[in-house]
């Protein structure tokens, strides 16, 4: 059985992993995990597009204290790298350009896991705007685009 686990953080990324979570539903051979990491967090707006887009209920509901997106990505890091080490999947997919994307990237590298990263290449060009720094870093990180 291949285990798959998805990392999620706000309301875009779930429109992008729910076609991918919806196919890979009909693989009996695939276990999948969805991590929401809370980035963007309204719970009853969150649930609500998760259940509307047919995910459901993600496995793991992270709860964030940061405030600054330096002391977010770290907060997300520690704590994924918690769950993906009781996991153990073999592939992470990340989403989009937000900072828990860029979590799972590091994390990924850091503990040897192979990640996927979905919305790979889109680029603005401009370096003012942290979501292109975060597209640049995790490109360069996944093993799979």
């Amino acid at each position: 059985m291949k285990k798959i686990l998805h990392v999620i953080g706000a309301r875009p990324n779930f429109a992008k992993a729910a076609p991918i979570i919806s196919e890979l539903r009909k693989n009996k051979r695939v276990k999948q995990t969805v991590v929401h990491t809370g980035q963007h967090f309204d719970e009853n707006m969150s649930l609500s597009f998760l259940k509307q887009l047919g995910i459901g209920k993600p496995n793991y509901q992270l709860s964030l204290s940061s405030k600054t997106p330096v002391s977010q990505v770290s907060e997300i890091s520690c704590k994924l790298e918690e769950i993906i080490k009781k996991v153990k999947p073999h592939i992470v997919m990340a989403y989009g350009d937000v900072n828990s994307a860029l979590a799972a990237a590091l994390v990924c590298k850091d503990i040897d896991v192979k990640l996927a990263h979905v919305e790979a290449g889109l680029r603005s060009h401009d370096k003012a705007m942290p979501e292109e720094t975060n597209r640049i870093i995790i490109d360069h990180l996944s093993d799979i685009h």
